[in-house]
């Protein structure tokens, strides 16, 4: 059975409709079908809704026209045309730094971000209103894990805000003041609610791979624009720093001798902050463009994209090469530098495809270029002591690094630390000596930083979801349908994983929506392109078919994940060190007698006490400033529960005493709230004197 083509598709595309699933068998009647297509549309409403509100935050924050200008139109293309705001993406996401510099932009963040919120927000709502065709079997394939890990990953987030709520505010004020953080300040203080861009950072990955292959599905020849875009960028950022060491070497007076000298003795990186991420990302893009240059016919014989414009194509992406690996050799990335050669295996099923005289030239070329470089190359991976990066020194602090990773994934292994957590509780796990040198750091790899922060629960569909594409590769490969531009994709793919052993470049945003970026399109291309009838009910699946989980073990699984928030939730507070976590208290203040104290800013304030403590005496007294007669009553409630009822008068210290029972589960701390009673009917509405508490004394501490 076909359909015909939509908007997106490529003239003349043909895409086959998938064979059933178990899912639609049992949502064949038209009564069931209707239920779960209104169900669909508002679940994908209510993602639309939370991808936009951070893009109005955005807007509302930004001063600059254009920036908002370009937003606006990022979001609108792709409701409208969600294949151009996805090649749109691709070329210019890595290079959104610079292009906010250029268009003046007011705000502390790149263009890159919001314009990524603004084109999910626009397919969301697309999707939600014009489904379009059903997904193929292969698309369900390789969607599937990546909605398993978007799932983990915003229960992670939802966790860690368990974890933030006591010291900020009380819940449903927290909740509504995390929901003001989306609309109006996601995009300039992110201090507080940082667990949520944390989980928004790995979503908008997952969420343009998702838009990616699904596009693709309906319009293969949009994998191979979408790789070409993504080079394109590359290819951009790799000339802004050619650029940056040449304008740098002419400064200095003597051009010709700087020139010649910095690429050995310099790192620069002109697009983004890490100059490692920056070399995974051009070693992933150098073997794109080798890809790309390669003549795209299948062993088959089929012509295919081979044409005559075809191969000027391919030579002008010849010429790219060689930029390409001079901004990789900028970079001074040495894992990057390695990770070549062994990803250029990748690429030997292409290599029929190029002539023999031209095969034969290049391999000449390539290893006169390698004898020649040799010298640099040594000196480029070993520098010396003095200079802090000698290659024995690095290893050493990955190695370090390492193993404080360990030590964390030990601690909770099932379901992580927390999306992003890695770098703010690092300096728990890494050993004393470490600790001097670097109080915080990342990983500096990327597959332990992974199962440290999301768990083996994270973990697996994290590598399910690399995985399946690697299976589509090989699949491709045996088949001889791969194109050249997808091949030399998956090569610059397997470059940029092995990075990951030293490195972490999915910290880096414009590095991070490349990678998944050129994994969709690679994955895309790697589909099945043959037309595939209506499979009946209970037929067997094709052996070139995805390997595809049963709809209902995803549900099950995702459903798992979603129930254990609340538990994690309270198990995570209940572990959480609160001791100067506050509500409603000012921070601490010390008085002309020396003496500490924390005023109530409002007339309920809430502290935590260590649950082993067996009792407590609270010094209590009105600010100095109080008239002597001035009185106020005062309920101080243990975990909800009443415990002592005072009235506080003058300005002298006295002291509430308070029993602290053995609490009915097992947590480290325990909330002591204060609430201010009026002494009259309707005195709640006039401002009293400010109340001012004392260090707890606490008793029994040790001893339960």
């Amino acid at each position: 059975m076909q359909r015909s083509r939509s908007d997106n598709d490529s003239p003349g595309a043909v895409v086959s409709m998938p064979a059933p699933q178990p899912f639609d068998r049992m949502t064949s009647t038209p009564a069931l079908r209707i239920v779960v297509r209104l169900g669909r549309a508002v679940a994908l409403l209510a993602l639309a809704l939370l991808a936009a509100l951070p893009v109005w935050s955005y807007v509302a924050a930004e001063t600059e026209p254009a920036s908002r200008a370009i937003v606006l139109a990022a979001f609108a293309a792709a409701a409208l045309f969600p294949a151009s705001a996805l090649l749109a993406c691709a070329g210019l996401l890595p290079l959104s730094g610079p292009l906010s510099a250029i268009v003046g932009s007011t705000t502390l963040f790149s263009l890159g971000e919001p314009v990524v919120l603004a084109c999910l927000a626009g397919w969301l709502l697309r999707s939600a209103a014009w489904p379009g065709p059903p997904p193929t079997a292969s698309v369900r394939a390789l969607r599937r894990p990546a909605l398993v890990l978007a799932v983990v990953v915003a229960a992670s987030g939802i966790v860690e805000m368990f974890v933030v709520q006591p010291a900020v505010d009380y819940p449903w004020p927290f909740a509504c003041a995390a929901f003001r953080f989306l609309r109006t300040d996601f995009f300039s203080d992110r201090g507080t609610f940082r667990a949520l861009t944390n989980a928004a950072f790995f979503l908008e990955g997952l969420g343009l791979f998702a838009a990616a292959v699904t596009l693709i599905g309906r319009s293969r020849a949009l994998g191979r624009r979408l790789l070409a875009m993504a080079a394109c960028g590359a290819a951009g950022v790799a000339a802004h720093s050619v650029v940056r060491l040449v304008t740098i070497s002419l400064r200095t007076g003597d051009g010709w001798s700087a020139l010649l000298n910095y690429p050995q003795t310099i790192r620069i990186s002109a697009a983004f902050a890490d100059f490692n991420a920056a070399g995974s990302y051009l070693a992933m893009a150098l073997l794109l463009a080798v890809g790309l240059a390669l003549p795209a016919r299948s062993r088959g014989g089929q012509e295919g994209e081979e044409s005559r414009g075809g191969r000027w194509l391919g030579l002008l992406w010849l010429l790219v090469v060689p930029l390409m690996a001079a901004g990789l050799w900028l970079t001074g990335s040495r894992a990057a530098l390695a990770a070549i050669a062994p990803a250029l295996i990748v690429m030997l099923p292409v290599v029929s495809r190029v002539p023999k005289q031209v095969a034969w030239g290049g391999a000449l070329v390539a290893a006169l270029v390698v004898m020649l470089s040799l010298p640099f190359v040594a000196g480029r991976f070993n520098l010396p002591d003095k200079t802090g990066r000698s290659l024995s020194q690095a290893l050493n602090y990955r190695s370090e690094f390492a193993r404080g990773a360990a030590r964390m994934i030990a601690a909770q292994p099932v379901f992580g630390v927390g999306v992003g957590a890695f770098y703010a509780r690092s300096g728990e796990y890494f050993a004393p000596a470490v600790r001097v040198a670097f109080p915080r750091e990342n990983a500096h790899n990327n597959f332990l930083q992974v199962l440290a922060e999301l768990g083996v629960v994270g973990f697996v569909p994290f590598l399910w979801t690399i995985g399946i594409v690697g299976v589509a590769v090989v699949r491709g490969w045996r088949s001889g349908r791969l194109p050249a531009a997808a091949t030399g994709g998956a090569a610059g793919l397997v470059a940029f994983i092995l990075t990951w052993l030293t490195g972490h470049p999915l910290l880096i945003f414009e590095v991070a929506t490349a990678f998944w970026l050129v994994l969709a399109a690679v994955a895309g291309s790697a589909m099945d392109t043959g037309d595939q009838p209506v499979v009946p009910a209970g037929a067997a699946a094709r052996a070139g078919d995805q390997p595809v989980a049963p709809t209902w073990a995803v549900a099950i699984l995702v459903l798992l994940v979603i129930v254990s928030v609340p538990v994690r939730g309270r198990d995570a507070i209940h572990r959480v060190n609160l001791k100067n976590a506050a509500i409603g208290l000012s921070a601490w203040d010390t008085d002309d007698r020396g003496e500490r104290f924390r005023r109530m800013t409002d007339r309920t304030a809430q502290f935590y006490v260590p649950a082993e403590a067996t009792s407590m005496r609270l010094p209590i007294r009105l600010e100095r400033a109080s008239p002597q007669d001035t009185a106020v009553n005062v309920e101080i409630r243990l975990d909800g529960e009443l415990a002592n009822r005072v009235r506080v008068q003058g300005t002298n210290w006295n002291g509430a005493a308070i029993v602290l029972p053995r609490p009915g589960s097992p947590r480290s701390y325990r909330a002591v709230r204060l609430s201010v009673v009026p002494s009259v009917p309707g005195a709640a509405d006039r401002p009293g004197p400010a109340i001012e508490i004392g260090v707890p004394i606490l008793t029994g501490l040790g001893q339960r």
